[in-house]
């Protein structure tokens, strides 16, 4: 069978699992191409798909999601007998669209033996008869080797997010040691799928990778993993063996507040062994949403976080989640003026700022009994449920901050951008803006990629229609 796997969009980020798959098809005796939609430019899917027995679409996130709709309404009025698959982390999500009647097998979660099996059956049968299918899987088992992935497949590295530090850029390349989470935030994808377990990537499978990278021109590396130290020493065991064999090679990775302190005597030896910076998702400075969300940390441990980072020449990177149904229009302030005291306006940014909780189907949110009642379906809004703020000046402002950025991502500095939001927030909600003095910003130079890392975010209408167009604003930041 030949198979065209579609990557519609993974925030600049090489499409892991999609390698992967294709990796596992090969192995089976299938031809596997792999398309990145967001790297293609002008290049088109159905052009791609010309000679293609079926197509497999990859959605991690709910941005690709939003894409794949459209995306399979072209490919079936074209191609209508063309076999259709979805995996990641949100193919299930989709069971509530209308989808073409060619989509044959949604897949979340480590699926990968799964759609091999729906590729060998299209090659016994011609067609796929046994209608729509959903899988989930939480881990096949915990220690995983993975295929071994054929990078050629893609465009090179530096069509990719880079390392940005210090007035230079770096080719990245992006691993996982692991996938899944043992947390269960109630707003994030991940424990929808792996309901708090991980599976690790063997040490082995991983160096190989990252050597091949270094091949390729990678200087700095990117761990994708949900949380770097959910499985700390498998982890450091390959920071250690990855720094021995390449000692200038530098490295991100996402780890929770409450794990950097936990973990607090690792910290020194993951600067010493080439660590950039570490994103790390506080969402929030109210105690209340910081509760609703089952983050497991407190405002006072993100300060404590960030000083423990900073005592070793770490420089962390937050994401935040700023609207909420539970944040009021002074909680707003003080996520400003907390970013300000603790000198991260150059460490986030400006887009975190504008994110609005994503209520995906299947989210935790939908069952936890003090927020059920928040959120309402739509047959318009099949991937998602909306809500309101209490404060309707919130909902203005939110729109508001999402619709000028672009126009300040073009034209101004980090800090100027910072200015301009926390100025319009306090005219909007009624507060007096202080004034800060941001001359230690305009020196601070704060390693981070070119492209922007959100999740959990309700899209604005510009990354759906033009996923391409948006990244390479935010790279600007």
């Amino acid at each position: 069978m030949k198979v065209l796997i579609a990557s519609l969009y993974e925030l600049g980020h090489q499409p892991l699992s999609s390698l992967a798959l294709a990796g596992s098809l090969a192995a089976a005796g299938h031809e596997a191409q792999v398309f990145d939609y967001d790297r293609a430019g002008s290049g088109d899917v159905l052009s791609a798909l010309n000679g293609h027995d079926a197509l497999l679409i990859s959605v991690p996130m709910h941005t690709a999601s939003a894409i794949a709709l459209g995306l399979m309404e072209r490919v079936f009025d074209e191609l209508p007998h063309l076999p259709i698959a979805l995996f990641g982390l949100y193919a299930v999500n989709l069971s509530r669209a209308d989808l073409p009647p060619s989509v044959g097998l949604l897949a979340s979660g480590e699926t990968v033996a799964d759609v091999v099996e729906w590729v060998d059956h299209l090659g016994r049968e011609e067609g796929f008869g046994g209608g729509l299918k959903s899988v989930t899987r939480a881990r096949e088992r915990l220690r995983m080797e993975p295929a071994a992935l054929n990078r050629s497949l893609l465009p090179p590295l530096d069509a990719y997010a880079k390392l940005s530090v210090g007035g230079t850029e770096r080719l990245t390349g992006y691993t996982e040691a692991s996938r899944g989470c043992i947390h269960t935030c109630a707003h994030c994808p991940v424990p929808t799928v792996y309901q708090g377990r991980i599976r690790i990537n063997k040490p082995e499978w991983v160096l190989k990778d990252i050597d091949q990278l270094v091949e390729m021109g990678a200087a700095h590396i990117t761990f994708g993993d949900p949380d770097f130290f959910n499985a700390p020493a498998h982890s450091m065991r390959i920071l250690r063996a990855m720094h021995g064999s390449h000692p200038k090679l530098t490295f991100d990775a996402t780890i929770k507040v409450e794990h950097l302190l936990e973990h607090r005597e690792l910290l020194r030896e993951l600067a010493d062994l080439g660590c950039a910076f570490v994103v790390s998702a506080f969402e929030h400075t109210s105690e209340e949403v910081l509760v609703k969300l089952r983050k497991g940390h407190t405002r006072p441990q993100m300060a404590e976080a960030v000083r423990a980072c900073r005592e070793v020449g770490i420089e962390l990177r937050p994401s935040l989640l700023p609207f909420t149904p539970w944040t009021s229009p002074s909680e707003i302030i003080d996520l400003f003026e907390f970013v300000h005291d603790q000198e991260l306006i150059g460490n986030v940014d400006p887009i975190q700022f504008t994110i609005r909780l994503l209520v995906p189907a299947g989210s935790l949110l939908l069952d936890e009994p003090a927020t059920r009642g928040l959120f309402h379906g739509s047959e318009s809004e099949p991937l998602s449920y909306g809500w309101r703020s209490p404060w309707p000046e919130l909902d203005a402002l939110q729109a508001e901050l999402s619709s000028r950025l672009p126009s300040w991502l073009d034209s101004l500095a980090n800090w100027q951008i910072f200015e301009q939001m926390y100025r319009l927030a306090c005219s909007y909600l009624g507060f007096v803006a202080k004034d800060f003095d941001y001359s230690r910003e305009q020196e601070r130079s704060v390693p981070k990629l070119t492209e922007s890392w959100f999740c959990c975010a309700e899209p604005a209408e510009t990354m759906v229609i033009a996923p391409i167009t948006l990244s390479r604003r935010i790279a600007a930041i």
